[in-house]
């Protein structure tokens, strides 16, 4: 069931990345335009949106885009590391007398679903951090699109 659960995870990651790729490279920008202006420079970008609109119209969709090969390399291990870690701390936190078995009989307190989402979490980001800098690094530079 484990190899299951991975896979499950790594499944979800090429919608993800196609869902988080323009909003992170937009983040990465804007994240990189404050540090122009601290350091006494005007910004690139007034917003998100007019971050959006600078980039579309510059490279097109491409542009926002860019870094999509480096935001699914992050999130495949790191969705894999998610299901596995949940589904792994949900079953040693059932209540002792319940069956090892997820299959929504049996529901976890509260206390139990958080700590589960929490280490789940920590798994995640322990995994995608390397990957994550790799990405953001890519997504700030002036290399090719893909």
């Amino acid at each position: 069931a484990i190899l299951e659960t991975v896979a499950a995870g790594a499944m979800v990651a090429p919608f993800t990345s196609a869902l988080y790729t323009p909003s992170e490279r937009i983040k990465c920008l804007l994240q990189q335009d404050l540090a122009r202006v601290a350091s006494g420079m005007p910004a690139k970008y007034r917003s998100s949106m007019h971050c959006a609109q600078v980039l579309y119209r510059e490279g097109g969709v491409c542009s926002l885009y860019r870094g999509f090969w480096h935001t699914l390399i992050r999130d495949v291990p790191a969705w894999a590391a998610y299901f596995s870690a949940y589904r792994a701390a949900k079953l040693a936190l059932l209540p002792p007398h319940q069956q090892g078995v997820l299959d929504g009989r049996v529901e976890l307190s509260p206390a139990a679903t958080l700590a589960a989402g929490s280490i789940a979490g920590i798994s995640t980001w322990a995994v995608a951090i390397p990957f994550d800098t790799l990405k953001t690094r890519w997504q700030t530079g002036k290399y090719q699109c893909w």
